[in-house]
């Protein structure tokens, strides 16, 4: 399970994979080249809105990347690991092996915390 892929999300024309090795990696979706590699970071889940990917990171962070792998924004609340993100109605949901779901803006501030889970959120 070492180099696991734990996560994909993509657009028209790239992929976007992270494996357990805690490597993230960019491809060109029309030739399978890769085009980026970011090592020695551990991404859980990934969701791409409009021109920016969010990742949800072992170090309890959401972090917003431009599609040109340029990290914008660090979001920060959860106290464990960020297992998965949804985008839904305008807002990013993130749910976190802390038992809470969060609710945030675009920009990284969190608008609402979701709390009465027993164990942590695997799915949204």
């Amino acid at each position: 399970l070492k180099n696991s892929v734990i996560c994909l999300t993509g657009t028209p024309t790239h992929l976007y994979s992270a494996d357990l090795d805690r490597t993230f990696m960019k491809w060109n979706n029309h030739d399978e080249l890769c085009l980026s590699v970011v090592e020695d970071f551990s991404v859980w889940c990934s969701v791409v809105v409009d021109d920016f990917m969010y990742t949800g990171c072992s170090d309890s962070t959401i972090r917003k990347w431009t599609l040109d792998d340029q990290q914008v924004a660090t979001f920060k609340g959860h106290e464990k690991l960020v297992r998965c993100l949804k985008f839904m109605d305008g807002y990013l949901y993130s749910g976190s092996y802390d038992g809470t779901i969060r609710k945030w803006d675009k920009n990284g501030e969190c608008l609402a915390t979701f709390t009465g889970h027993s164990d942590g959120i695997m799915c949204l």
